[in-house]
């Protein structure tokens, strides 16, 4: 309906090229609060294995965490590529944010570069982020590029709450 929940960037098509072991993601910029309802991993097909997501603001402070359970731990919601968890809403006010998902060299799932598709109103992209090790870290090093990097991690929000 139209209070459902929007995505903050639904997949159209990428190249699920690489294969990283560190916290993968992008940044992103929003204009006008809003509340974060549910985090989500990129499964084309399903998730083998279950990760951690995390939001950040613009001075590096964790703001969500939540894990994303692969398709046999538990139930969650698919929608446009992305495998969702409903988390407690989070209120994200304007401002820079990154967002980012674990990712294991050698596992069965992969994530997308070079992608493209749509991001949902109020959302900006501003380019990709990365940090390695073998834990949700805060995506330091970022960069920018004209197509969708380190799409892995993904989220479902309410506009103005």
């Amino acid at each position: 309906g139209v209070d459902a929940p929007k995505a903050a960037f639904s997949v159209t098509g990428g190249y699920t090229t690489y294969d990283f072991t560190g916290t993968c993601g992008w940044e992103f910029q929003i204009e006008e609060p809003i509340s974060v309802t549910d985090i989500g991993g990129y499964g084309a097909s399903y998730l083998t294995i279950s990760a951690d997501v995390g939001i950040w603001d613009a001075g590096g402070n964790l703001v969500l965490r939540a894990n994303v359970p692969s398709w046999y731990d538990a139930p969650t919601n698919w929608r446009g590529s992305l495998w969702y968890v409903a988390v407690d809403p989070v209120r994200l006010d304007p401002g820079s944010y990154r967002i980012g998902i674990v990712s294991w060299t050698g596992d069965a799932d992969r994530y997308l570069n070079d992608a493209w598709g749509t991001f949902g109103d109020g959302i900006g992209y501003v380019g990709g982020a990365y940090a390695e090790g073998y834990w949700l870290t805060y995506p330091s090093v970022g960069f920018a590029s004209e197509t969708v990097n380190f799409v892995g991690p993904g989220f479902l929000y309410v506009p103005g709450e």
